[in-house]
């Protein structure tokens, strides 16, 4: 069920029922861009003394877009300044289209985000807070194995964060270093402890490796990923 038409706009349903019932009028003034409803829906919440709420919307509203650059790592220099955070994360069938449907969680905090087709090293992306407990049940039952368990570090350099990945599990092994950018222009400078770029090689993609693990990659293509 939802709840007003801004949540069918964006295609999920309010978390805050009650906040967006009370909102509910905004559907006869939504605005024809995205910065029109934000400007809405901020002056709406502001009448109502909700700020929280309108950056919870501000942050739905623009987190749409995900452009990624991905890269193998050569040696443990960037482990020096570094506390890593775990992750256990599975994803969900999809069969037909390069579209990936993920639930993760991380300490007490849980979040199921769907991916649309790569187009570059760009791709639509929506997130969205879940409960732990709900998030433990759909990586017990509902994803595929196995899991993806894994420790993240963030890393800094220059301007850049750099998310850092060493796996556990049956992907013992491999080491993927991704950094977000503001466009698929922007130039960056890679930090010595890259190796190569791996960007569009599904190999090295998450939802890859729950099917075709690094433990049950053939000899050859371990050597070509130790090699290169």
């Amino acid at each position: 069920m939802r709840c007003c038409n801004m949540c069918t706009v964006q295609g999920v349903q309010c978390n805050e029922f009650k906040i967006c019932k009370k909102l509910s009028f905004v559907n006869r003034a939504y605005g024809d861009t995205i910065e029109d409803n934000l400007v809405i829906v901020k002056e709406t919440v502001k009448s109502r003394g909700n700020k929280q709420y309108a950056w919870q919307r501000k942050q739905e509203v623009f987190m749409a877009t995900e452009i990624e650059r991905k890269f193998l790592v050569k040696n443990s220099e960037w482990q020096k300044e570094s506390a890593g955070k775990k992750y256990k994360q599975g994803y969900f069938p999809v069969a037909g289209r390069a579209i990936t449907l993920r639930v993760r969680s991380c300490g007490e905090k849980a979040f199921i985000t769907i991916k649309g087709e790569p187009r570059g090293f760009s791709r639509t992306e929506f997130e969205y807070e879940i409960p732990v407990k709900d998030a433990d049940i759909m990586l017990d039952t509902l994803c595929l194995k196995p899991l993806i368990e894994k420790t993240r570090y963030l890393v800094k350099v220059d301007d850049l964060l750099w998310e850092l990945d060493v796996f556990h599990g049956e992907n013992e092994g491999l080491i993927i270093a991704e950094v977000e950018l503001e466009s698929e222009a922007q130039q960056i400078v890679l930090p010595n402890w890259i190796k190569r770029e791996v960007t569009g090689e599904l190999k090295y993609c998450n939802s890859t490796l729950v099917r075709y693990p690094f433990s049950k990659w053939s000899e050859l293509d371990k050597k070509k990923h130790w090699n290169e």
